[in-house]
């Protein structure tokens, strides 16, 4: 019924494209869509963290070699460094972190939820 809703509503020249878009697939198709959805903004997440790495590896590279001796920017600069490259840790390592938390606790769906979705449909 809420197909039958959906379709007469008239959007006028609007198509659906991209990797992300349902239009013309069957409706079993919808959670590998999700699992696309959900990969894409992980991937994107990772791609401005690895950027905001990048910013801070080269500010704290710069403000320790314009340090001049001074112990207090030259620990800010090195502290800085050790942020980010803490940052990008965290960020690399909670995927690999979050599957094993999944699989210990036998929820391996928690990285797979198309799986998930299939499993209780009926």
């Amino acid at each position: 019924m809420l197909n039958k809703i959906v379709a007469n509503i008239p959007i006028g020249n609007l198509r659906c494209t991209g990797p992300l878009c349902l239009e013309g697939k069957a409706a079993n198709e919808a959670p590998d869509v999700f699992d696309t959805l959900i990969s894409t903004f992980v991937g994107a997440m990772t791609m401005i963290a690895s950027v905001w790495f990048l910013f801070h590896i080269i500010t704290g590279a710069y403000i320790y070699i314009s340090a001049g001796g001074d112990k207090g920017a030259i620990e800010k600069g090195r502290l800085q460094i050790i942020h980010g490259l803490l940052g990008l840790t965290i960020v690399f390592a909670s995927i690999f972190i979050l599957d094993l938390v999944g699989e210990l606790f036998g929820l391996p769906f928690i990285t797979k939820p198309a799986e998930f979705i299939r499993n209780i449909a009926p």
